[in-house]
Parts: C-alpha cells; sequence; structure tokens
C-alpha cells in the first residue's frame, strides 16, 4: 500500500506539473511555459512532497488542472478538477473562485457545471458522518484552527526551519509576477492570489502550521502550481528587458531551492529527524526556530555521515541499492 501510494504520488506531481505547463503554453510563448515548469517542479517542494505520500500534491494538481480547464472555457471539468482538489484535501475549497471563473459571463445552463463540486461536498458530508458520526468531523480529534494567525504567519514566512520561502524561494517572485500579469489578465491574477493567500491562511491557523514533523512547509504546497502562473509573469519580464538585477535574484533562488532539493534526495530527512529528535541533540521547536538546529542546519550536518541508504528518494534508492525498508 505504502508502495503504490508513492507511485500514485509520483504521477500526480507530474500531472500537476503538466497541467502548469499547459496553462502557462496559453499564456507565455514556449521558453517561458518550459523555464517556469522547470523551475517550480525542480526547485520548490514540489519535487520533495512528490516523492512521499502525503495527499498535498494530489489537492495541488487537481486545482492546477481546475485552472486550465477554467481557464480554456470548460467549466465541466473544471468543477471535475475542483472536486477531484476537494477530495484530496478539504484546502481545496480555496479553489472556489476558480469554478466561478469558469462558469461566469456564461449562459445560465453552464451554472449547473458546479454538480460535480457540490457531489464531492456532499460525498465528504457523508463519508464524515458515516466513520465520524458528524459530517464535519474529518478525523482530528482535538485538533483544529487554533493557532493565532500572526503567529502562524510568522511561522510560514520567517521561521528558519519550515518556512515555505526558504524551502521554495522561487516563490518570492509572485509580488513582482502579481504586478506583471494584472496588468493584462486580472481575473487570473486574482484567482491565483486567492488561492495562494487562501492556503496560506488556513496553514497558518492550524494547530500545527508546519505540517507536524515532516521537511518542508507541506500544508502549503497546495498553492505550488498556482502560483507558477505568477512566477513566469517574472520570468517574462527578466527576458524581455534583460534587467540584470531581476535575471541574477532568479538565478540566486533557482540555485537555493534546487540545492535544497538535491539535499532531501541525498539525505532522507525522516532519518534526519530519527537520529536528532531521538538521542535528543534537538527538540522539535529547535527544527522550527533554531539558527544552529532547524531542519535545513540538521540535514546539511547530516551529510557528513551519509551512506547509500539514506537516499531520501524510494525509487532512487531501491534502484541504486540493496537496503532494507
Amino acid at each position: 500500500g505504502a508502495r503504490f501510494a508513492l507511485a500514485v504520488n509520483a504521477l500526480l506531481g507530474a500531472f500537476g506539473m503538466t497541467m502548469l505547463f499547459l496553462l502557462l503554453g496559453s499564456l507565455y510563448d514556449l521558453p517561458i511555459a518550459i523555464l517556469t515548469t522547470l523551475l517550480i517542479g525542480l526547485t520548490t517542494d514540489w519535487w520533495y512532497e512528490s516523492q512521499i505520500f502525503y495527499l498535498e500534491v494530489g489537492a495541488g494538481a487537481f486545482l492546477v488542472a481546475s485552472l486550465w480547464f477554467a481557464h480554456k472555457g470548460h467549466a465541466w471539468l473544471s468543477s471535475a478538477m475542483l472536486a477531484a482538489s476537494l477530495l484530496f484535501r478539504p484546502v481545496g475549497i480555496v479553489g472556489l473562485p476558480i469554478c466561478l471563473y469558469a462558469v461566469w459571463k456564461k449562459k445560465p445552463a453552464s451554472w449547473f457545471a458546479v454538480l460535480p463540486l457540490i457531489a464531492a461536498v456532499l460525498f465528504l458530508a457523508l463519508y464524515n458522518y458515516e466513520r465520524f458520526r458528524s459530517p464535519f468531523d474529518f478525523g482530528y480529534a482535538g485538533e483544529g484552527f487554533t493557532t493565532p494567525l500572526l503567529s502562524g504567519l510568522a511561522l510560514l514566512f520567517l521561521s528558519p526551519g519550515h518556512s515555505f520561502l526558504v524551502f521554495s524561494p522561487v516563490l518570492l517572485l509572485t509580488p513582482i509576477g502579481a504586478s506583471l500579469l494584472w496588468k493584462s489578465h486580472r481575473d487570473l491574477t486574482l484567482i491565483c492570489l486567492f488561492v495562494i493567500a487562501g492556503c496560506v491562511v488556513i496553514a497558518a491557523l492550524w494547530h500545527s502550521p508546519e505540517g507536524g514533523k515532516v521537511w518542508v512547509s507541506r500544508l502549503v504546497v497546495p498553492a505550488i502550481p498556482t502560483a507558477g502562473v505568477l512566477v513566469a509573469a517574472a520570468l517574462e519580464r527578466a527576458r524581455s528587458t534583460r534587467m540584470p538585477v531581476l535575471i541574477g535574484l532568479i538565478a540566486v533562488l533557482a540555485c537555493w531551492g534546487f540545492s535544497l532539493q538535491i539535499v532531501s534526495v541525498l539525505q532522507d530527512p525522516a532519518i534526519t529527524l530519527q537520529n536528532t529528535i531521538g538521542n535528543g541533540s534537538a527538540t522539535v521547536a529547535d527544527t522550527i526556530w533554531s539558527p544552529a538546529r532547524n531542519w535545513v542546519a540538521l540535514e546539511l550536518r547530516a551529510l557528513g555521515s551519509w551512506q547509500p541508504c539514506n537516499i531520501g528518494s524510494y525509487a532512487i534508492r531501491t534502484l541504486l541499492t540493496h537496503c532494507g525498508p
């Protein structure tokens, strides 16, 4: 079951990048679409999350698929993709403006396209009631949205161990891209900003904004492909104006993000967590806020005792080694 989940998540990661590429191809020329897809796929958390079996990748993949179909005018397919995102993670509800965008200013009959989304909501409610005896109980007993918003935002933006800007630095280009895309595609810009802001706020309010004892800020991962639409606008401006500062910034952020992804492939972060938390050399709070014992620092230090069985990618590890599970 775990091996199957790993394989499916890898396919979902590829599906998400394919949908992003198609969407970018309809907005920009081919070089920008290719470059942006490579940046998002290889220098952000998307790569790492596609190697494991959390559900955020599926939610993000179907979110951007919904946006692609909405942009092409296929309201029913857009709604179906958003429904699939919602079934992976309820955070997919932040994509509701995508569905509205797909049916806006169309014939009244097109509003029936929201039926797949309504069906997904009803299915979740019935499933929750059958399993937990409440349509609003998702199985997180004793957990919920209990973190003060400012505290959660501080963790997601500023903490050295779990800030999504540390692990996916190219997302720093989204404000630049949003200001540029606004001039030509205001509706699309607003939708992208809503999806990103919605995911960030929901993650910030959760009782564990960092997403638990995991590498990266996984709760924000569903927004990464959608953020790629804004990143592409910044890349387009860098190419058209050849501004040295902007080109240099993009290169630095790309190298930084790619290096972190390579580190997570070489050294399984779960092993690092097990060794450091287990022997008492670091606490969970340290992995979030400590300058010397945060996730990145611990992972880099762990490379000093690296061995092939520590490879983070399950597929690569089984291909190159004969290590146990």
